[in-house]
């Protein structure tokens, strides 16, 4: 539905729920259709005209679960001194202008200060979107618990370039044995050697699906990873893509050598190369019977000298 201000102007679209909506400001200052006006956890954040300061005075205290209410972020920098606790179940954070938005870079920005992730999900049927997340070196921007199953991530951009280099810095860390996330038309930014786009090792279940994750510079062991727990993951239509003239992507997806007993699915996707920065192997470590792919291909692209793609053949 879309949400129309009392001065007339559509602010965006919100989904359509039986639940409440809780507006947020990125500052104590803020101004709506021109009209300044003060945020405050005082407020009761039921409209645009009388938002939230924080997001966890309504993710903690006045959102109910199960009960479809939505946070919607203004358009901002939302600068965080402690992870936003997504601990009550069905509740959906999202930014604004919302619809599509324009995930290279979306407006509704959140940034961690402290040593703690943007999001911490740890209840089920939590849903990010619309975001622009940039986490603390040595922090994932959203962790996601075993309580966090039926998580939705979807139509978020990562910065995983501000912060300084740390292989422990992640997009998003899935190592609870949650069930059934999905995580969608995501953008993953990275520049140097941060630990991975994604962390998988634990999920069930579970869907990554057309996502593009790109390298600018340094070295990036590895973009996506999973391990000995994760069970039934699909990866579908994912771009793996080294840009710069010094970005080295080592591995697009890592089985880090695990057996991985309930199989991983990798299919249509692209594992872009060029002379300077390149994917040196698309998908490595997985043992002999845990991976199927289907229809990937490593594009080698060199303005200078060829283009071409090549379809992955994986032996055992």
């Amino acid at each position: 539905m879309a949400l129309i201000t009392k001065y007339g102007s559509i602010w965006g679209q919100i989904p359509n729920t039986a639940g409440r909506v809780f507006w947020v400001a990125p500052t104590a200052a803020y101004t709506v259709e021109g009209r300044s006006y003060s945020a405050s956890d005082d407020n009761d954040g039921l409209s645009p005209e009388r938002a939230l300061r924080t997001v966890n005075r309504a993710a903690t205290v006045l959102v109910t679960a199960n009960a479809g209410d939505v946070v919607a972020m203004l358009p901002g920098t939302h600068v965080l001194t402690a992870a936003i606790t997504a601990s009550i179940a069905g509740v959906t954070y999202m930014g604004l202008p919302s619809g599509a938005g324009n995930r290279m870079r979306q407006k509704t920005v959140v940034q961690a200060t402290a040593s703690a992730a943007c999001f911490a999900i740890t209840a089920t049927d939590v849903e990010l979107a619309y975001l622009h997340m940039v986490p603390t070196t040595a922090n994932s921007a959203v962790t996601i618990s075993a309580a966090g199953s039926r998580g939705y991530v979807h139509h978020c951009s990562f910065d995983m370039y501000t912060a300084a280099a740390s292989v422990t810095t992640r997009g998003i860390n899935a190592t609870g044995a949650a069930a059934n996330v999905l995580i969608e038309q995501c953008i993953f930014h990275n520049s140097g050697a941060q630990g991975e786009a994604m962390v998988l090792t634990a999920l069930t279940d579970s869907q990554v699906q057309d996502c593009d994750i790109y390298s600018q510079a340094g070295t990036w062991a590895a973009a996506i990873l999973c391990g000995a727990a994760t069970a039934r993951v699909q990866i579908k239509r994912c771009n793996f893509a080294p840009s710069g003239t010094t970005a080295t992507m080592t591995i697009g997806i890592s089985g880090t050598g695990a057996d991985i007993a309930g199989g991983i699915f990798v299919t249509d996707c692209l594992f872009a190369s060029s002379a300077a920065g390149h994917v040196i192997r698309a998908i490595d470590g997985f043992g002999a019977t845990t991976l199927e792919a289907v229809n990937n291909y490593f594009a080698f692209t060199d303005i200078t000298t060829s283009v071409g793609s090549t379809l992955i053949i994986l032996t055992n």
